[in-house]
């Protein structure tokens, strides 16, 4: 009991040194926390200050990751892949590294674009045997028998004039061409990156996590950058002619033409000619062809092969996905910016007093009827 007693008397006393005691400003009387008056002469007692509350800890994120080293490293790895003779995958990279650089906020990279110039000329510039000395790059002489029939003979000293002895002509791929070589450099990316666990935003790969640290704006240099290049024609305006299958010249129509040189209409290879004299008929060498049986092929004029007219030569004709400008027409509500005021807020950034949740008090969202990406067609 007295040990019961000891204990109840030191917990009084620790209650009474641990609260602090309360006094009436004026009368001096003690009074509980919770009185408001006093008890003796009734004035005002203060009241205990509410405690301050604990400062808030901002909860720790995740550090995320940006978007300008992998523009460097894919940079690199462009001029890699057009070394490798891959050109079109070259040209995907070089502008995918293109746009992680503009989302970062960098200012177009002179050296890059270059390099994308490069990629898309040598995706450009094909190759084909030579229709007029089937690849071997001689040149073939006519010559006709004695029987007027044509003969074909090699001269191994002198050089086929149509391809000027390469054996080999210069070809523009058709659009067919250039979407399909497009497909599969893309898939190839596809399955690169889908192994990394990367996510593909807009048709651009990002790492985990990066496309949350992209506002507005970026997202919107982002998807515009990528998606402006006309990926119909590389961005070169132009593809490939369909009727002269992008060489620009066609074969001579004339079987019997060899190089440019043909059996002699005068004399059909026989190197005479009937004509009458007075009452008689009298042969004579054909002037027409010197008496060779060979004369000028009057279908190619000599050249061998016929000019296409569609492309007048050139072997391209005008893309018609980007009528020939290499990018696709802006958007007419964004004007190829890929953003726009908030619709909410109307580009405050504010709405009602408070900010706004739509834009994120940005003032702008991406554009809804490009999606961001600047163009009207894609």
């Amino acid at each position: 009991m007295p040990r019961l007693i000891a204990s109840f008397t030191l917990l009084f006393a620790l209650t009474l040194f641990a609260a602090p005691i309360l006094q009436c400003p004026r009368c001096g009387t003690e009074y509980q926390a919770e009185q408001t008056t006093c008890a003796r002469c009734g004035g005002g007692l203060p009241t205990a200050a509410p405690e301050a509350p604990a400062p808030a800890v901002a909860p720790v994120e995740p550090a995320r990751p940006s978007v300008e080293p992998f523009g460097t490293l894919f940079a690199e790895q462009a001029r890699e892949i057009l070394e490798e003779g891959d050109p079109v995958r070259a040209w995907q990279r070089a502008r995918h590294a293109q746009a992680l650089k503009r989302a970062a906020g960098l200012a177009p990279d002179p050296a890059l674009q270059d390099l994308i110039r490069t990629a898309q000329a040598q995706a450009r510039a094909g190759e084909r045997p030579c229709f007029a000395c089937g690849g071997d790059g001689k040149r073939m002489v006519a010559m006709v028998n004695f029987d007027g029939k044509l003969m074909r003979q090699a001269a191994p000293a002198m050089d086929c004039p149509v391809c000027a002895g390469r054996g080999r002509l210069t070809v523009r791929p058709g659009r067919a061409a250039i979407e399909s070589a497009s497909v599969r450099a893309r898939r190839t990316t596809d399955e690169a990156f889908r192994a990394l666990g990367w996510n593909n935003r807009s048709g651009v790969w990002l790492p985990e996590g990066a496309d949350t640290n992209l506002d507005v704006r970026a997202q919107a240099r982002l998807r515009t950058t990528w998606s402006r290049d006309c990926e119909a024609c590389l961005g070169a305006g132009a593809v490939g002619c369909a009727s002269c299958e992008g060489v620009g010249r066609t074969p001579c129509p004339n079987t019997s033409c060899v190089m440019g040189s043909a059996v002699c209409a005068t004399c059909d290879g026989t190197r005479r000619v009937e004509e009458r004299v007075g009452d008689r008929t009298v042969t004579r060498s054909c002037k027409a062809c010197r008496a060779t049986g060979i004369a000028t092929c009057a279908e190619c004029e000599g050249q061998g092969y016929l000019r296409c007219n569609d492309c007048a030569g050139r072997g391209e004709e005008t893309c018609s996905r980007c009528d020939g400008a290499g990018t696709l027409s802006a958007c007419r509500k964004c004007h190829g910016e890929g953003f726009a005021d908030c619709a909410s807020c109307r580009g405050t950034g504010t709405y009602r007093d408070a900010p706004c949740a739509t834009c994120r008090s940005g003032g702008v969202t991406l554009c809804k009827s490009c999606q961001g990406h600047g163009v009207s067609r894609r």
